[in-house]
């Protein structure tokens, strides 16, 4: 490929890289040769030029007592040639089968931001890095704003809510919880850890699958994140991470009642004004744009914080 030259943005794919190792290679020390050395440094090699490696926690590594193999996950960028997924962050190819493939691909069109901005049909190499660092990475994460077109909306279109994002089904074995599914939503997470939204609690609902063989018990995993949302035609938009959301209740008016325990959805929503009043920050005017209210929204957050802080020094 050739990094001066445009290709089609659809073909961009950002998605979970899992590289792996010798199960008996567990640490550097323990590398008996420069090959056994080499595998199990993949994951911080692709890391330095710039893949994000998954948090622990989530299934960022794990093994496969089958091939007696260590996996470590990495989120990076891909573009799709033929059946093959190329990583921009090391220059390899991969598909969802042998030693280290990829999973859960989602198009970068889709993680890009649908309100006030024109989605380019075609990009560069370059480009597509830049896009990946201005979602995934905090400080260059105000380079997609910038991006976005500054048209003003009526502050009663805002509104400050819980984003319960859908992580997964878990099955019970044994008395500890195993992903059945490597992640759903991750990239979507992501980007919510490096947004301004704040976390909030992890929860499970207990639930069944279908499968070719019945029925599977477990638990659809959530995790909260405390949102800015933009009231639009087909739901609320998440300012945070540029997703459209029609599952919950929003007050005074309804989207869509229904909470599906296998979809993510809104809660606890009160009005963008409301909010604002009760951290004590005041709006000059009642039209504003997006990047106003994420500023905004930001200023609430920081004196929360600084009230917490002066509270904790108090106590001292």
């Amino acid at each position: 490929m050739v990094k001066s030259k445009k290709y089609n943005v659809e073909n961009f794919y950002v998605g979970e890289l899992y590289l792996s190792f010798p199960f008996i290679t567990t640490t550097v020390e323990s590398c008996s040769n420069k090959k056994e050395y080499l595998e199990i440094m993949k994951v911080d090699s692709i890391c330095k030029k710039g893949a994000i490696e998954i948090r622990k926690g989530s299934l960022g590594k794990y093994f496969d007592w089958d091939s007696k193999r260590c996996y470590e996950g990495v989120l990076t960028i891909f573009y799709k040639i033929d059946d093959k997924y190329l990583s921009f962050h090391n220059g390899e190819f991969y598909d969802s089968f042998g030693e280290d493939f990829c999973d859960n691909l989602v198009s970068l069109s889709e993680l890009l931001p649908k309100v006030d901005f024109i989605k380019p049909t075609s990009i560069s190499i370059k480009e597509a890095i830049n896009l990946f660092d201005y979602l995934f990475k905090k400080k260059k994460s105000n380079k997609i704003d910038e991006l976005c077109d500054k048209t003003k909306y009526q502050i009663q279109d805002f509104y400050v809510g819980n984003l319960n994002l859908y992580e997964g089904f878990s099955l019970e074995m044994e008395n500890e919880y195993k992903k059945s599914y490597q992640h759903a939503n991750l990239p979507q997470k992501y980007i919510l850890f490096n947004s301004d939204a704040n976390i909030g609690e992890m929860y499970g609902i207990k639930g069944e699958e279908k499968t070719d063989h019945g029925s599977i018990y477990g638990v659809h995993d959530f995790v909260v994140f405390k949102s800015l949302f933009l009231k639009q035609p087909h739901g609320l938009y998440n300012l945070h991470n540029y997703q459209v959301y029609n599952q919950g209740i929003l007050t005074k008016e309804h989207f869509n009642n229904k909470e599906k325990v296998d979809e993510s959805h809104y809660d606890m929503m009160i009005p963008f004004q409301e909010y604002l009043e009760n951290g004590s920050v005041e709006v000059e005017s009642d039209l504003i744009t997006i990047s106003e209210a994420l500023k905004l929204y930001k200023k609430v957050k920081t004196n929360n914080l600084k009230f917490q802080n002066y509270i904790k020094r108090r106590v001292k």
